[in-house]
Formats: C-alpha cells, structure tokens, sequence
C-alpha cells in the first residue's frame, strides 16, 4: 500500500501492478510501459497522467473515478473511463496529424459535465485551422455533453500560440477541430523588446541632429577642427495600450568637420562615427509579462549644414549601422524566453531655421526638424525552454518624427554662454510588427505620440582650441524622463 502527499511516476518498459487501498495524493504518470490497478479494493489517486504509447489498465473487478486525465498523446485507457465532472487536458505532441487518435478506451467512457482542454506541444505548424483530431475513442459507449463546445488552452499549458477548437462527438468518439490559431497576448513582450532597438537609434539620431550638429557648426567656424559628443539618458517610452518600456542608455560620436564658403553662405560638412549602448525593461498589463534586454549600436555617419547671411539655414544628415539586441522574458509559466536579433539600421534627418541675433549679447533660433528611421527586421528561433519550436519574424520598423521648436541662448561672461530652449515632436509610426510561425503577434507596440522637450545647457570656452558643452533635457508625453550631453570640441 502506499500513502503520503508524494506523486507515483511509472517508468520503464515493464508492467507495474498496484493492489490494495492505495491513499498516496499526489500525480500517477504512466510515462513509460503499463500501470494496472488489480483488484475491487484497489485504489489510486484521482489524478492521472498519460504518456504516448502507454497503457493505464483496470484488472479484476478494480475501478476508478478521476478528477483530472492529462493525456500526452497516442495512449490507451484498458477499462471503464469515469471523469465525469473532472478536467481532461490532451497535450498534443509533435507526432501527432489530422485524423490521429490521442486516447484510445477499451470500453465505456463516462465524460458528461467535464472540462475539456487542448494545448500543442512540438513543431507547432503541424495542425491547422480545419484539421481534427480524436481527443477519445472508446470502444463501448460515450457519454457526453460536449458536442458543439469549444475547447482552449488550459491553464499550465505550455506555450506561446493559442489553438481554439471545435468540439463534436459520436456514439463512441471525442473529436476536436482545429478552428483558430493566434499568438498569445504574452507573445507581444517579443515586439516590445525588438522595439527597444528603435528607441536606441531614435536617441542617437537626436544626438547627431543636436549636439553634434553644434559642435561641428562651431568648428568650421575656423576651418576644420574635430568633435566628440556624449550623450546618455533614461527615458520611459509609452508603447500602447497598457504597455511601456523604460531605456538607459549612452551613445559616442566622434569625427571632423570643415566649412567652406560658398555663394549662398557657410557649408558645414561633417563625417562621424557613432557607437551606442543600453539596457532596457518592457512591461505590459494586459498579459502582466515583463522582458529585459541589451542594446549595442554602431554606424557610420554625415551631416551638413548650410548658414546664409540672413541667418536662415538648411542641415541634414545620413547615417548606417548594425543594432543588436539580446532579449530574455518569463513568457510562460517556469521558463524564459530568449533571442537575440540583429538588424541594419538607416537614418536621415532635415531640418531648417532662423537665427536672429536680439542684441550684442542674445540670440533666438527658431526651427524645424524631420527624422526617418529604419530598423530592418529580422527572423529569430527564440529558446523558450519548452519542446515547441517557433519561428518570429519582425519587419522592417519606419520611425518618422517631426519637430518644431525655439533655443534661446545668451552670452552670460567672456568664456561662458548658456542656451535654453523648448521644442515639440510628434512620431507618426514606430510600430513594431511581428509574426510568430505566421500568426500575428497580438498589440503591436508602437512609438507614435507625442513628446514636449525642454532644455538648459551650458558652453565654457576655458582655453581656445578647446570648448566643453554641457546640456540636459527634459521629456513629457510619450516619451518621459531625461536625458544629457557632454560635448567636447577640439580646434586645429
């Protein structure tokens, strides 16, 4: 006899009998061979698992009531199937094809006022929406409430794509119909981490159009001279309904530029090289799932500008580069989800303004800017840590921005200006589309809104040829918190 709170796990090839009132509370998996409960007295607990290709058997006179049956696929109930009122869970594993049988009974089977779930385990592309399965097959009567039911993944059920099926029945049979496929709602953490990526590139691209941008204006001032900008921040990005992702992160630019005097005015041109690197969390309510990844970027880049007489001006600039991005979530229940995704990035800005000089001391520059960036997508194999296999496909992710606004800046000692400023933006698009074995992934989180930006900064020239720039900004809307440049420039 046995007793406790412990599970019974029957492995091995070999038949193993249990006789007597057996009171143990725990699971009995059959996960190999043949499980014979022998005798009227016999008993077991009421919760039964069920490998492929093993047999539960009732000998002598012994019967059973069970509260919960899961079945693994391709297995045998020898006897007197009792669940009335109970829970079935059929898991349907990778060997399994339209028309396969998943329980087979020997007898009657009485499964009238029972909870019926189907989840998918394996190759998750072998069932489509048309395709049957007989979840039971007895070989005496049935007795059943389930025809016309529909069937869904059951909670504990493993993975990321949710079967609905249609349930019908027979004199003898159970059968479930392959009636809608979708990725779940957990899924979409997958998006929101790839998006991650945009946001990183978004913030470079504002580096490269502001404080870079500055820094080679006011070396080509005399010629040709080099700069280098450092920026870094920590912004909260509203991605959807109920979702969000909150970045910290530091990028570099360095390069040289020079001017030239042509007949319209002063043409800046600069090259630059970018590197950048953050960390982020997702969250969303919806599903209550959270991620966290890592982002490192680098590039190549131009920019350019054109300053007339009139104090009106023209600027742009082009950049490239790789983004990668290693991601990792609890998606589902007892394990982590992880990928990393690489992706080629192009980013353009353009832009255009006024600069009007107050008196000898102040000026006021009034602008506006237009930013488009690409993220291309990518096609990654995540490891969930369970046997189903997917395959996700993010596409190409566009981000257009525009911005308009005002900087203030004022001479305030013979080394020491300061600026001040205020702007807004909006983004257009930003939506990060994915799909998960061809099934779209459900609220795809996106950038678009928009942002107000304050800014103070600071620019000490201690000693010609080299100038420090200090600068900090401000956020509110979609994007919320701040973020800070140090830019240093060197004059040959």
């Amino acid at each position: 006899m046995i007793s406790g709170a412990g599970d019974l796990i029957k492995s091995g090839a070999g038949t193993l009998t249990l006789t007597g009132n057996n009171t143990y509370t725990g699971l009995t998996e059959v996960r190999e061979g043949t499980l014979i409960l022998d005798g009227a007295g016999a008993a077991f607990s009421n919760t039964l698992a069920l490998f492929g290709n093993t047999t539960f058997g009732l000998a002598n006179g012994a019967a059973a009531t069970l509260a919960r049956l899961d079945v693994h696929g391709g297995a045998t109930y020898a006897g007197t199937l009792n669940i009335a009122g109970g829970t079935m869970n059929f898991y349907v594993p990778a060997t399994m094809r339209d028309g396969d049988t998943l329980l087979t009974v020997t007898g009657d089977a009485d499964i009238t006022g029972s909870q019926v779930n189907v989840g998918v385990e394996g190759a998750t592309k072998i069932l489509q929406p048309g395709d049957t399965l007989t979840l039971l097959d007895a070989t005496g009567s049935l007795a059943s409430d389930h025809d016309g039911q529909t069937a869904k993944k059951g909670a504990g059920m493993a993975g990321l794509l949710d079967y609905d099926f249609n349930l019908t029945t027979d004199a003898n049979r159970l059968y479930a119909t392959v009636a809608h496929v979708s990725a779940t709602a957990a899924s979409t953490a997958l998006s929101e981490g790839f998006l991650g990526g945009l946001s990183l590139l978004n913030q470079t691209a504002d580096a490269v159009a502001g404080e870079a941008m500055s820094q080679a204006i006011e070396s080509g001032r005399r010629g040709r001279g080099t700069f280098a900008t450092l920026t870094g921040g920590s912004l909260r990005h509203d991605t959807g309904s109920r979702s969000r992702t909150n970045l910290d992160s530091v990028a570099l630019l360095a390069g040289i530029a020079n001017a030239f005097d042509l007949a319209p005015g002063r043409f800046t041109l600069g090259a630059f090289i970018e590197v950048g690197t953050g960390d982020y969390d997702t969250h969303n309510r919806f599903a209550r799932v959270k991620g966290s990844g890592d982002l490192k970027h680098h590039g190549l880049g131009v920019l350019g500008r054109l300053d007339t007489a009139s104090g009106a001006y023209a600027e742009g600039s082009l950049r490239t580069g790789r983004v990668d991005n290693d991601f990792g979530g609890h998606l589902t229940p007892g394990s982590q989800t992880k990928y990393d995704a690489k992706s080629t990035y192009y980013s353009a800005h353009v832009g255009g303004g006024k600069l009007w000089n107050l008196d000898d001391t102040g000026s006021l520059d009034l602008y506006g800017k237009l930013f488009w960036t690409r993220q291309e997508g990518d096609r990654v194999r995540p490891d969930t840590g369970d046997p189903i296999r997917y395959t996700v496909k993010f596409k190409d992710i566009d981000s257009t921005r525009a911005r308009i606004g005002g900087r203030y800046t004022r001479t305030l000692g013979t080394n020491l200006k300061g600026h001040a400023g205020l702007a807004y933006e909006h983004e257009f698009d930003g939506k990060a589309k994915a799909t998960m074995n061809d099934h779209e992934i459900p609220n795809a989180p996106k950038l678009k809104g928009g942002t107000g930006i304050a800014e103070l900064g600071l620019t000490l020239t201690p000693t010609r040829p080299v100038s420090i720039d200090l600068s900090l900004q401000g956020h509110a809307g979609k994007r919320e918190g701040a973020t800070g440049s140090l830019r240093v420039r060197y004059e040959f």
